[in-house]
């Protein structure tokens, strides 16, 4: 029995240091090779099973000391966030391990029996118990963690440092130097946990606020751009009117060869000025004007179907997301393809109550169907369709990809109100 209940003492303690593993890389990434990965697990075993007693100030300062340089040494990023993840995530685990150990001493020293299975028993529930707090802390730092490292600068970090650091000093102080009663320091040790976790919501949300403001300001800037080209789009319309009527007039009254040649001339140049975009949505027709314009450019077939009278109660921002950011996708896909090969396709209409967006392109290969970006800089580059999902839940819509046939389509559909 003994042997049993010590087996799986040891095995639960896996699936701890699993979990710390899995919150540690959710906050920075890890270096490459194989041994590192192993190397680096091995000393998270050792940092999550420290025994935390009353009075022992080696084991606290000793597992801090090792953190630190698991930390420097096997993860990569800058020294300023691996200290500051240190000095979030090591009071949680000494508040843990204290708690969880010194509770089960307690109910030991209640019992009227006190046997050796008896105490590896209560040893095992309190690891239960751990892996069981662990799991709840690991689910809310996925979701708190993400983009951390890239948007939080030094002086977010010192900030996080600063309020970390008077956690650790009180937990160091009460566990060190302060009752012999071992129960005064348990709410110490729980707010502890309480304050870490805050911490780590508040770093996430600071990560999420400077991410939405990267968001706005590039939506509002692609805002005032197209306000822009929609105010020269009149102004060119004005003119080629006038221009149009001015060379018919020279055409009736001019027999000459080069005078000819000349309208000629002029009549193409201003001739793609009569491809306005009719699609019931004005900030639309410039959008895809501006979209076309670039497509021809580069040598991509255009190609355009919509009819968006019903799309009206879509903010404009939100359609620049929408539109600009998929036609964009797709022209940057184009460009891996041949010249015969790069077409775009854009459909929009109402089907029954719901407002119906397709966007079509040949596509290289599958790597194209992810929603995340292939670039180097995910942040920056996959917002582009982090905004096209957002402006689509926004209205309660629905945003999917799929690939078939060498195509890349992107779906869209949104309730009519």
């Amino acid at each position: 029995m003994i042997t049993f209940l010590v087996i799986l003492s040891y095995a639960i303690k896996v699936p701890n240091t699993f979990l710390v593993y899995q919150i540690l890389k959710s906050f920075l990434p890890m270096r490459g090779p194989l041994v590192v990965r192993l190397l680096a697990f091995a000393g998270c075993a050792a940092i999550t099973d420290a025994i935390i007693y009353t009075g022992d100030s080696v084991n606290f300062i000793g597992g801090f000391a090792l953190f630190i340089i698991c930390m420097l040494v096997f993860y990569r990023g800058g020294t300023v966030p691996k200290l500051s993840i240190v000095l979030i995530i090591y009071p949680m685990i000494v508040s843990m391990n204290f708690l969880t150990q010194d509770i089960g001493h307690q109910v030991f020293r209640m019992l009227p029996v006190q046997t050796e299975v008896i105490s590896i028993a209560i040893h095992a529930a309190s690891l239960g118990l751990r892996t069981v707090l662990w799991v709840f802390i690991s689910r809310l730092s996925r979701q708190w963690t993400r983009n951390i490292l890239k948007l939080l600068n030094i002086k977010m970090w010192l900030l996080l440092d600063s309020v970390c650091i008077a956690i650790l000093t009180a937990l160091f102080v009460v566990l060190n130097f302060g009752s012999e009663i071992t129960q005064i320091a348990y709410p110490v040790a729980l707010a502890s946990i309480i304050a870490v976790l805050g911490c780590i919501y508040l770093a996430g949300y600071i990560a999420d606020s400077v991410q939405t403001r990267y968001r706005l300001r590039d939506l509002q800037l692609e805002y005032e751009y197209y306000k822009g080209k929609q105010n020269d789009e009149e102004r060119i319309r004005a003119v080629y009117h006038d221009m149009k009527n001015h060379l018919l007039l020279l055409q009736s009254a001019s027999g000459g060869e080069d005078a000819m040649k000349m309208i000629t001339s002029l009549q193409d140049q201003i001739s793609s000025y009569e491809n306005y975009f009719k699609t019931g949505n004005t900030f639309l027709d410039v959008i895809l004007r501006d979209k076309a314009e670039k497509a021809k450019e580069r040598g991509i077939d255009f190609s355009v179907m919509l009819h968006f009278e019903d799309g009206g109660f879509l903010e404009p921002l939100d359609i620049s997301a929408i539109f600009g950011n998929a036609i964009d996708n797709a022209i940057e896909a184009s460009l891996k393809l041949p010249v015969s090969r790069r077409l775009i396709t854009v459909k929009a209409n109402r089907v029954r109550d719901m407002l119906s967006i397709v966007i079509e392109n040949h596509t290289a290969g599958e790597a194209d169907l992810l929603l995340e970006t292939t670039k180097q800089d995910k942040l920056l580059h996959g917002l582009g369709l982090k905004s096209i999902e957002q402006s689509t839940e926004k209205y309660g819509g629905q945003c999917s990809v799929k690939q078939a046939d060498g195509r890349f389509i992107l779906m869209i559909i949104i309730p009519i109100p």
